[in-house]
């Protein structure tokens, strides 16, 4: 129990050292007024667009779940605001609760923070931070493509839109810390923990540029309680995991987890993944983002290995799943923290948040496959893998919804049949395949002009 490889371990290590600290930094975000300034910025950029209140709720509910590591509470925070201006223009209730949360668990694995989780990641797969998160970039982008895609629906009116100018003028300092953060994480090159620590000391004296946002002494006394306060529930599921992580390794669970599933499987990549997939779901339900990838990476991340996946694919692959897991019902926490702020049905908006994060079950699957999406190999095949992967969930985001730029194209079941199918041949890696799915898009448009002639 008290052990190097258990309570006291490697995890343990990193939550003292590192996940506190980005605690912290969300935790004076929010008490200098941070959470406003991003969620009116999302209103000012994306609220003209079509789709505009659901594209502010994905916007700054990502921008704050990757700072916060904890989906739950991020949908709980931003829901509050996101929600109900989406009902007011016109959304379902089901539907306005779903897009929360799925922004909301997909900012924990869009860089740079991703939750804490990059982090512990690093510190397993002894990388750097750096290479973690340039690994974990396009996955999340593709992740977002897709969300928006199928979010593209309905407008803000003027009124509800602020002016992006006064936004910037009124609170635009309190975005500098984050940029800040970037800068001394990627260019700076400091460590993890001291890039956290400056970055809440800018928060505090920039927070002094304005009145309205200063911090004294009151919010920073709240800041430093609040930070305490959610450290103690994750850092008890920490050494949980911990007690996990060394009762996994001292009784050989691990590899006796890897070899059923190898016997079951064989050496079949789909399968071995889709079983990974699966009791990385069942482990992280109901657990914060970085408990839930830590307790399922220290069973499920050995059989991927040994396989031939390399470390990083096989453990963002796990965390990918640990993440998805809480909006996938039965224990869909995120969904249904979403559907009491919309008061809709739960497991209705838990089924529609399944669906519009559709691409985070398909991503992963993707990337174990052929790395090309996590930057790695020549620059050419890089592009092309991002190319075809962008178009082949647009495809899926409309056979999910059923429609084509705002309803203008209304697809029949057929049409959505053969779009879904066609994402599957352009996820998959290879030149006939992504010649079949192009061929598959023809036909589908070609349908669309037949019917319209009738």
């Amino acid at each position: 129990m008290f052990s190097p490889a258990a309570m006291f371990g490697e995890v343990m290590n990193v939550f003292a050292r590192t996940v506190f600290i980005y605690l912290l930094f969300g935790a004076f975000l929010e008490g200098s007024g941070a959470t406003d300034f991003f969620i009116d910025l999302a209103c000012s950029v994306a609220g003209k667009w079509r789709g505009g209140p659901a594209k502010v709720a994905v916007i700054s509910s990502a921008l704050l779940g990757t700072i916060s590591g904890n989906a739950v509470a991020n949908v709980a925070t931003t829901g509050a605001v996101t929600i109900p201006l989406m009902k007011k223009t016109g959304y379902k209730d089901y539907f306005a609760g779903a897009v929360e949360a799925v922004a909301s668990t997909g900012g924990q694995f869009l860089p740079p923070v991703m939750g804490a989780g990059a982090f512990i990641m690093a510190e397993l797969l002894s990388l750097s931070y750096t290479d973690v998160i340039i690994a974990a970039l396009i996955p999340a982008i593709l992740y977002f493509v897709s969300v928006f895609i199928m979010v593209d629906l309905k407008g803000m009116s003027d009124e509800d839109i602020p002016d992006a100018k006064q936004v910037l003028k009124q609170k635009g300092h309190l975005g500098i810390p984050v940029l800040a953060l970037i800068f001394m994480l990627l260019v700076a090159k400091m460590s993890v923990t001291k890039a956290g620590l400056y970055s809440v000391v800018f928060i505090v004296l920039l927070s002094w540029i304005k009145k309205d946002t200063r911090m004294g002494l009151s919010k920073i006394i709240y800041a430093l309680y609040d930070a305490s306060k959610s450290s103690i529930g994750i850092g008890a599921v920490i050494s949980t995991a911990g007690l996990i992580i060394g009762t996994v390794g001292m009784t050989g669970l691990g590899t006796r987890f890897s070899s059923v599933v190898l016997s079951i499987a064989g050496n079949n990549l789909f399968l071995v993944a889709l079983f990974t997939a699966m009791i990385c779901i069942l482990l992280g339900m109901g657990l914060p983002t970085t408990a839930a990838y830590v307790i399922s990476v220290s069973v499920a991340s050995t059989t991927m290995t040994r396989i031939g996946i390399p470390g990083l694919a096989a453990h963002l692959f796990v965390f990918y799943f640990a993440c998805i897991s809480t909006i996938t019902p039965p224990v869909a926490a995120s969904s249904y923290t979403a559907a009491a702020i919309a008061k809709s049905p739960v497991m209705k908006t838990g089924l529609y948040a399944t669906m519009l994060g559709v691409a985070g079950y398909i991503v992963p699957f993707i990337f174990i496959s052929s790395q090309e999406l996590l930057l790695q190999g020549d620059p050419l095949s890089v592009i092309w893998a991002v190319i075809t992967a962008i178009i082949g969930l647009t495809s899926l985001a409309n056979a999910a919804v059923g429609v084509f730029f705002a309803k203008q194209i209304k697809w029949n079941i057929l049409q959505r049949i053969i779009l879904a199918s066609t994402s599957i041949f352009l996820v998959i890696p290879g030149l006939h395949t992504d010649l079949i799915g192009f061929a598959a898009i023809a036909i589908t448009f070609v349908l669309e002009k037949m019917k319209r002639k009738n």
